[in-house]
């Protein structure tokens, strides 16, 4: 097999190649050396014959033989785009965000997993539990899906409860106003007020805020709390000692 390998490489005859290069790779022991020759194969069929179901097939087998190498996967993942095997590039994709030492390349693959939920494999609980877990990491770019995401499929609520977990409270009163200027509701859209007030209150500290969405829920409903917050921050002005 070896001579034949060298003699079909030398003339290029690609089916002597490929028959040589398949042995080699059965007989083949060392791992390290089933690798390369899997690579030399994947090249034959993915440049030279152009066949991408078994250049694919080649690539998974050098995967396998090599889990923590990106570089079959980086490969395949080109591949899988090509062809619009979507299932397989998320899989592909998550591989290459769990084996890479890339920190770039493991957020850019995570971030396309998600996104392939959102387009080619419509998946909104998927795309949203994908993108939080990013979102927590900082990718800016996972933030900003998941924003189009809550607010086009209803997911509003659950983005709140994301940002309150995280103590990101600027953003969570950001949200919350902007869901009680569209809220047809009166009397939801004087709850939303109501947990922006207690955020602006208790969490940031800001009692100009917290005051002026207060008296926006009073505007809506009477309610004790607002009432209540309200005259308390008159007393405080109104006392010298203060």
């Amino acid at each position: 097999l070896d001579e034949l390998l060298m003699a079909a490489e030398a003339a290029r005859d690609l089916p002597a190649l490929v028959f040589a290069l398949t042995g080699c790779i059965e007989r083949e022991t060392d791992s390290v050396r089933k690798c390369e020759l899997c690579e030399r194969l994947a090249d034959v069929y993915e440049r030279e014959l152009h066949d991408d179901e078994r250049s694919v097939q080649t690539l998974q087998l050098w995967a396998s033989l090599s889990p923590q190498d990106p570089l079959p996967l980086r490969r395949l993942r080109r591949c899988f785009e090509r062809s619009g095997h979507w299932t397989e590039l998320a899989e592909c994709f998550d591989r290459i965000a769990e084996h890479s030492q890339d920190p770039e390349e493991q957020r850019e693959a995570a971030l396309a997993a998600a996104r392939l939920y959102l387009g080619p494999l419509p998946d909104p609980d998927t795309a949203f539990t994908r993108l939080s877990a990013l979102m927590q990491r900082g990718v800016v770019q996972a933030e900003d899906a998941l924003h189009k995401l809550a607010f086009e499929h209803n997911r509003l609520e659950e983005l709140c409860n994301l940002y309150e977990q995280s103590g990101r409270y600027d953003e969570l009163c950001e949200l919350l106003r902007r869901r009680a200027e569209t809220e047809p509701d009166p009397a939801l859209r004087a709850g939303l007020l109501l947990r922006g007030a207690r955020l602006l209150a208790k969490q940031l500290n800001d009692e100009f805020a917290a005051s002026e969405a207060y008296r926006q829920v009073l505007a809506i409903t009477e309610d004790i709390e607002a009432l209540s917050y309200l005259r308390a921050r008159v007393a405080i002005q109104m006392d010298p000692s203060e």
